[in-house]
């Protein structure tokens, strides 16, 4: 804050009192107004077009450089149906693009030709390579306090547009650029784990030899991984049934019931089957976890036949299902038969919803996702025991392995941020206060 008697902020010299104070009452200042749009103060769209004009070959060749031949013809297929990603994307390039022109001396050949801002601007993105930065803090719609994954350097930028969906632990891929009075975020995109893990194995089959600077490769690396990862398709996500550890499908077992009252006998005793308190008459087969929380297993439904009752088994897995079904034999095998099976696909809401029964929760979600359910279920349930668990991104190590190096403690620590990161974000969809998940660092023996 600036006091009366103090030198006004705005560089005129005089006292704050007698210049921008009635100003800044009238309308409230924030530390990110009054900034304008890159675009605007630059003028990309000119500086653009003289690249284009005056070195064609070279522009083009910069923008090549940038995307893989694999992507080519997504991106040609893009231009017919979302022109707004497309256009996200080639902003990213081009971008990139212009900072590989200005670092072979482009700005000088075409200085004559550039006005003061896009002369300045220019420099700044010839200097500042592309880096990944972790978001500290957000100020949505206004900026970011940012911190850089590699030299810890923090700087709050100006930002409007991309901090709006961020988060605290988000990573981002940009440039700083302080041409303004405040620094300032040219075209940014999320860094997700899947793109880290790209650009840190590389792409063999693409070798650029002109990269000599270890900045420059990052640069290129994160745009064309960026460009891999919007275009490219993806495989069908693979979901895990976490009690049976196999592919999650629904399945479906049916069987003939051939001694009823010898069946329901058996039923009402079996220390692991419940009546199902949303569907009377129907069990559910569960198993308790550490801490007292309960997962359910299965679900038994009862229903008339046409030669007489039938019970049809509901599993998550086939793994699951064959469990259930040599449980069942076993128990009650004389006074069942086993008639037919059927598997079913899923969505994405029914793995959602899969997953809200295995932890047994009681009644709608959005009721009970308080902070203190939502640190349980991660300490006795999701992520009970993960010290000492295998880990496949850890290289199929325990946390507590391969934090025993100091690279594979900086991986661990990586690990333990995407995880915090990824609840800040649920907590924000859920309305709630995200739990702090910082002690798995203990449990990996941080």
């Amino acid at each position: 804050m600036t006091d009366r008697n103090d030198v006004c902020h705005c560089g005129s010299g005089r006292k704050y009192k007698k210049c921008c104070l009635e100003k800044d009452r009238a309308e409230p200042a924030s530390l990110f107004e009054n900034q304008s749009s890159p675009g605007t103060d630059w003028g990309l769209p000119a500086l653009i077009g003289l690249l284009e004009r005056f070195a064609p070959d070279e522009f083009f060749r910069a923008h090549d450089r940038l995307v893989t031949p694999d992507c080519m013809p997504f991106l040609q297929d893009l231009a017919r149906k979302d022109q707004d990603l497309l256009q996200d994307i080639q902003s990213v390039i081009t971008e990139a693009a212009i900072a590989q022109m200005a670092r072979t001396g482009w700005g000088r050949k075409l200085a004559s030709r550039l006005s003061p801002a896009q002369h300045r601007y220019l420099e700044e993105v010839a200097a500042q390579f592309l880096r990944v930065w972790n978001v500290v803090e957000v100020f949505p719609g206004e900026g970011m306090v940012l911190e850089d994954g590699e030299t810890g350097e923090i700087v709050r930028v100006v930002e409007r547009s991309g901090s709006v969906g961020l988060f605290p632990l988000d990573r981002v891929a940009s440039r700083v650029i302080r041409d303004q009075t405040q620094p300032m975020l040219t075209h940014l995109f999320r860094v997700t784990d899947g793109l880290v893990h790209a650009v840190r194995r590389g792409d063999r089959n693409v070798v650029d030899l002109s990269i000599t600077d270890p900045k420059e490769a990052l640069e290129v690396a994160l745009v064309r991984e960026f460009v891999r990862a919007s275009v490219l398709p993806v495989g069908r996500m693979k979901v895990v049934d976490a009690a049976s550890g196999g592919t999650l499908e629904f399945v479906r077992d049916r069987f003939a019931v051939t001694d009823e009252s010898s069946l329901f006998r058996w039923i009402k005793s079996c220390s692991e089957l419940d009546p199902d308190p949303k569907d009377d008459g129907n069990f559910i087969r569960f198993e308790k976890l550490p801490g007292g929380a309960v997962r359910a297993l299965a679900h038994l439904e009862f229903r008339p036949g046409r030669t007489g009752m039938v019970l049809e088994i509901h599993s998550r897995s086939r793994e699951a299902a064959n469990d259930h079904r040599a449980w069942l034999k076993g128990q009650a095998g004389a006074w069942l038969r086993f008639t037919s099976r059927k598997i079913e696909d899923f969505d994405p809401f029914q793995a959602m919803n899969a997953g809200i029964e295995e932890i047994g929760l009681p009644v709608d979600p959005s009721e009970v996702m308080t902070p203190n359910f939502m640190e349980q279920m991660y300490r006795t349930h999701l992520y009970h025991d993960w010290g000492n668990k295998p880990i496949p991104v850890l290289a199929n190590q325990t946390p507590r392995q391969h934090a025993r190096t100091e690279r594979g403690e900086a991986a661990v620590v990586d690990l333990v941020r995407s995880y915090q990161a990824q609840e800040n974000r649920m907590a924000h969809e859920q309305g709630r206060k995200p739990v702090d998940l910082s002690w798995l660092l203990a449990e990996a023996g941080l």
